[in-house]
């Protein structure tokens, strides 16, 4: 009991230093000659992330992430868990996140794009387990009966396969992406030197 409450006020206090999320569309525009520079800075975010890339296609406008774990309170340094409902899941379940980049071309609108981030949350499951009948009979009142049916049990689950289940779109750590990647896109076409400008002389 004072171990789960100690953990209660720990994501408590973890929420008070929360950011506001943004509220960007979802996917948003950008102009078609920022292309290279937006497809750059998905890159980097997602690496300055944590996620390691599965995909890298330019061509056709799309990014995708290898499932990274997400952190839990423990672990406060880590920038994956974005509001304080988040926080209290990742540290309360075995959930893991995978990113999927989209860059593709605004209807209706010449020499536009439109960037789109969706962030998928899954969940490890582990299947219905049956227990064998010598376990099962294991008399729980007693103290080496309740080893007895715990060994069984961690026996079985060892025996399962893990699956991970889809369970939610992280629409926080979805804002936030998409922000970093507008505002990296923008600075690097600012760093950008000008048409006709030339070097200072040596």
């Amino acid at each position: 009991m004072l171990k789960r409450l100690g953990l209660v006020l720990m994501i408590i206090a973890a929420g008070a230093c929360d950011r506001p999320a943004l509220r960007l569309e979802n996917p948003a525009a950008f102009a078609a000659v920022d292309y290279d520079h937006v497809f750059d800075a998905v890159i980097v975010e997602l690496r300055e992330r944590r996620f390691i890339i599965d995909r890298d296609d330019r061509r056709f406008g799309v990014v995708t992430t290898r499932p990274l774990t997400a952190s839990t309170i423990l672990e406060p340094w880590y920038r994956d868990d974005t509001s304080l409902a988040r926080v209290g899941e990742s540290t309360l379940n075995a959930d893991r996140r995978i990113v999927r980049v989209s860059l593709t071309p605004f209807e209706g609108a010449e020499r536009r794009y439109r960037v789109g981030v969706e962030v998928q949350v899954e969940r490890r499951q582990l299947p219905p387990r049956q227990l064998t009948t010598s376990a099962m009979g294991a008399p729980s009142l007693t103290r080496r009966g309740r080893d007895r049916f715990q060994r069984a049990v961690r026996t079985e689950e060892g025996r399962q396969e893990v699956f991970w289940k889809p369970i939610a779109r992280d629409q926080e750590m979805e804002q936030r992406l998409l922000d970093a990647i507008l505002s990296r896109a923008a600075a690097m076409r600012a760093d950008e030197p000008s048409p006709g400008s030339s070097n200072p002389p040596t």
